[in-house]
């Protein structure tokens, strides 16, 4: 930080630059604030010009033109450098330049203020004020320095106006034809009190500059931070795999992530202001009803149908009042179909046990009926047409028994074959799965592989 003391003699312009006006935003800023100056200078002697042909019309007074001339030739010199310091300003690279062109501002300044001063009565005008509106202007552009070199100029220029007045310099000729004569004391006195007031507010303005200048120093800090902040927060929402959308009350879009296009087809330049209902209707008919937590199906491409998680949580202000709303969206299109696929195999295991049940209790009969009818058979005193009836008996049995065994064979899971795996894939794909299930939310789930 700069010493607060009053600057005497700055070695280099460049020294007595901040290091936080250095930066970008405080060059376009500070160029800003010059251009403004400058536009400022041009409507200015712009209007002295058209005031003193419009006050001076049809005068007769030798004294009078002789102001009018002198007025018009300062006014239209005024207007050259003026008008050249816009492309000065826009082709100024460094802060060093620029406070070069503000030197130039503040000089030109004081020496309008002391023509006009001149050729209004000297140290008694009523002018003299534009010395002072110099010195403020030094002060916000210049900071301290700026107001010792505004006041001092100022001292030195009224200074000469007054040994002009009193006669006490009397050349060049054409600066005694302008001043009234005023003895030395009067002169004296109004020099005096003119002195004290350019001090005084020297003194005043240079303190308030130095405030602005602090003020504007931490405003850019807390700029730089919040780009900083606003950065951090995008990088993180674009990290997150899950979609994220921020919409205000009315439900319009505020920020979108890297995720939420992806799974909603359209960019957040695309959605913001746009209403939710627009770029993602499924949710529209849920949020109507304040559901906080639901399934949508949203077809993507035309095609593939995916199953989102919605998630609504308040967007709370920094006054702790509800701004909005942020939807979270988490695909769980993969967990489906595992879902689906280990109801499958629920429905099939359900269908082996009943299965195997169903063959216990008609094995156990048709054995004993095929033994009997195999016993029968072995006596001696049946017929060929009692023999012919059991052999029909048996084969019915066994017939049976194999239609029993192939819906066993149906029903009962096929035996898994031997084969080669990438077991990290395996192990990272059930971890995948289990961070779905809300049972297991309140783990922190570590691998080393």
């Amino acid at each position: 930080m700069p010493s607060t003391g009053i600057p005497s003699a700055p070695a280099r312009l460049a020294d007595v630059i901040p290091p936080e006006l250095k930066s970008h935003p405080a060059l376009r800023s500070y160029r800003r604030l010059l251009c403004y100056l400058a536009t400022l200078r041009v409507l200015m002697l712009l209007v002295l010009i058209g005031a003193t042909l419009l006050f001076t019309r049809g005068s007769e007074f030798a004294y009078l033109k002789t102001i009018r001339n002198v007025l018009l030739v300062t006014g239209a010199l005024g207007l050259v450098p003026s008008t050249l310091y816009f492309p000065l300003l826009q082709y100024s690279k460094t802060m060093f330049h620029l406070r070069l062109l503000a030197v130039a501002m503040v000089v030109q300044d004081s020496l309008f203020s002391a023509i006009v001063v001149v050729v209004t009565g000297g140290t008694q005008s009523a002018f003299t004020f534009f010395f002072s509106l110099t010195i403020v202007i030094s002060s916000i552009v210049l900071a301290r320095w700026g107001s010792v070199l505004a006041v001092s100029l100022s001292l030195v220029l009224l200074g000469l106006c007054g040994l002009y007045e009193a006669r006490v310099l009397i050349y060049p000729s054409l600066i005694l034809d302008l001043l009234p004569f005023s003895p030395l004391a009067v002169m004296g006195r109004g020099l005096g009190v003119n002195a004290l007031g350019f001090v005084a507010i020297g003194i005043l303005a240079s303190f308030l500059g130095e405030q602005l200048r602090k003020t504007e120093e931490q405003r850019e800090r807390f700029k730089v931070t919040l780009d900083d902040l606003r950065q951090l927060h995008e990088t993180i929402l674009a990290c997150v795999a899950g979609g994220i959308v921020s919409c205000t009350l009315d439900r319009r879009v505020l920020h979108m992530n890297r995720a939420a296009e992806g799974l909603l087809r359209v960019s957040d330049e695309e959605a913001k202001g746009r209403p939710i209902e627009e770029i993602f209707p499924e949710v529209a008919e849920h949020l109507e009803k304040g559901k906080t937590v639901f399934e949508v199906q949203k077809t993507v491409g035309g095609q593939r149908t995916r199953h989102l998680m919605i998630t609504v949580s308040p967007l709370i202000s920094r006054d702790g009042k509800v701004a909005g709303q942020i939807l979270a969206i988490e695909d769980i299109s993969l967990l489906k179909e595992m879902q689906e696929k280990m109801k499958a195999e629920a429905r099939l295991a359900t269908l082996g046990k009943l299965a195997a049940v169903l063959a216990h209790e008609i094995r156990n009969p048709l054995a004993a009926i095929s033994a009997s009818a195999q016993m029968l058979k072995m006596s001696q005193n049946l017929d060929d047409e009692e023999r012919k009836t059991l052999d029909i008996v048996i084969g019915q049995a066994w017939r049976l028994n194999q239609w029993v065994s192939e819906l066993l064979d149906y029903a009962r899971p096929k035996r898994g074959e031997l084969c080669k795996m990438d077991l990290k894939a395996v192990v990272e794909e059930v971890i995948m799965l289990l961070m779905y299930y809300r049972q297991h939310a309140a783990y922190e789930i570590k691998t080393h592989i």
